[in-house]
C-alpha cells in the first residue's frame, strides 16, 4: 500500500540514524513515506517535522502504521505465545482525513521511537 511507481526526493536534515524513502503512485496520486530510526548509537526517540509538497488542494486521507517495541512486533511483545498473533500484521496507529489548501503542502509532526519503522500513506479522499 505504501510503495508507488515514482520515487520522490527526500530533502532536508534528518537526525543521525534516521532514514527516509518517499514515492508517488502515478495512477491514483497516493504518496507513500517510509521512515526508520535504526542508528546504532542513537538509542532515543526522534521528533520529526515532515513537509510533503505538490499535493492537490482538497481532502486527503492519512494512514500511519508503525513497527516498534510496542506495535506490530510479535517478537517484542509475545514471541511465540498465542496472544501474540495480533502483532503479526501492521497496526494502524492513525487514520484521518486532512484538508490541503492551495499551497499544496502537508506538514506532519511525529515521534519516531528508537529501533522503529514508520509508514505513512497520503491518498486523495473520495
Amino acid at each position: 500500500r505504501i510503495i508507488g511507481d515514482r520515487r520522490l526526493a527526500c530533502t532536508g536534515d534528518l537526525p543521525p540514524g534516521v532514514f527516509a524513502f518517499a514515492c508517488r503512485n502515478g495512477a491514483n496520486g497516493r504518496v507513500g513515506l517510509a521512515l526508520a530510526n535504526y542508528g546504532l548509537t542513537q538509542h532515543q526517540t526522534r521528533r520529526l517535522t515532515l513537509s510533503v509538497t505538490s499535493l492537490n488542494a482538497g481532502p486527503w486521507k492519512l494512514t500511519r502504521w508503525q513497527v516498534d517495541e510496542k506495535h506490530s512486533s510479535r517478537w517484542d511483545i509475545a514471541e511465540d505465545q498465542p496472544e501474540g498473533a495480533a502483532q503479526n500484521d501492521l497496526q494502524v496507529l492513525e487514520a484521518r482525513t486532512m484538508s490541503i489548501d492551495n499551497t499544496g503542502k502537508a506538514q506532519l509532526e511525529l515521534d519516531l521511537p528508537r529501533w522503529s519503522s514508520l509508514f505513512i500513506a497520503l491518498e486523495p479522499a473520495p
